[in-house]
């Protein structure tokens, strides 16, 4: 139907945002707040720059195909 149009499928990954401080310090179930914890202390989680700088890379590159799926761990 739109042949110009592309789509990407971008996985940013594990990001130090707000939402993951809540994860930590609120979430009910127990195993699920080690988790994030343990991602946290393990230094797992990246800034949403990292993530959006890899996915402006990719962008810019311009070499993706169509429906691709691109996980931030593998750029």
């Amino acid at each position: 139907e739109e042949p110009d149009l592309r789509v990407l499928n971008y996985s940013p990954g594990p990001l130090d945002t707000n939402m993951q401080v809540e994860a930590r310090s609120k979430t009910a179930d127990p195993h699920m707040k080690k988790t994030f914890s343990d991602m946290f202390s393990g230094g797992q989680l990246l800034t949403c720059e990292a993530s959006c700088s890899k996915l402006m890379k990719i962008l810019l590159e311009d070499t993706f195909t169509s429906g691709t799926h691109i996980d931030v761990f593998d750029v």
